[in-house]
């Protein structure tokens, strides 16, 4: 006599159909994720140097803005290396937040725009190249996502930080913007003299 199995009797679905059930992803070459894992370590380099430049900037009066991408290019830097794909977001939110910082600080002009904007773009095709690897390997794990939202928060806080700092000291935010202005003073000092 067969025993009857009901429906809903998980107990009775054999091992191979439980396997087939979960859909495995592919794990991606190692090489894709060693050259991922070290995008993240230069991000954490690139994020410790400008948090470095940034307070000695910031000392000097110049723009917050250095020390506040470094800050937050460090947990892009973290996520890269967990193969994450929070790590994308964040930066593309660092990025947007570089160009409104850009076009603040020196407006829609296309050569003083370039130092600002091209290093940046340049992380982001690299970030943009390590997608595949972050589909495969980044399945949105807890941790990964906890550290992208306190990412994106950092990010958020650094955009309304140089926004204030614009506001509450716009002659001391350019630092670039001084330079010229003590050429300009030393020109008409020497200007300044005796005539015939």
């Amino acid at each position: 006599m067969m025993a009857h199995v009901r429906p809903d009797d998980r107990s009775t679905i054999h091992s191979a159909e439980r396997a087939g059930a979960r859909h495995q992803v592919p794990r991606a070459h190692p090489v894709a994720r060693w050259t991922t894992i070290i995008l993240g370590v230069v991000f954490l380099l690139v994020g410790a140097a400008l948090v470095a430049g940034g307070v000695w900037l910031m000392a000097l009066g110049g723009s917050w803005y250095y020390l506040i991408a470094g800050l937050d290019l460090l947990p892009v830097g973290v996520l890269l290396t967990m193969q994450r794909m929070a790590a994308l977001w964040l930066y593309l939110l660092i990025y947007l937040g570089t160009w409104i910082w850009a076009v603040w600080e020196v407006g829609w002009k296309v050569w003083p725009l370039v130092p600002r904007v091209v290093a940046p773009t340049v992380l982001l095709v690299l970030v943009l190249c390590t997608i595949p690897i972050l589909r495969r390997t980044g399945r949105q794990r807890g941790s990964g996502t906890m550290l992208g939202a306190s990412g994106a928060a950092v990010a958020a806080l650094a955009l309304v930080a140089v926004g204030t700092q614009q506001i509450v000291q716009p002659d001391r935010a350019i630092a670039q913007e001084e330079v010229p202005y003590i050429v300009q003073a030393q020109a008409e000092e020497s200007d300044v003299g005796p005539t015939g």
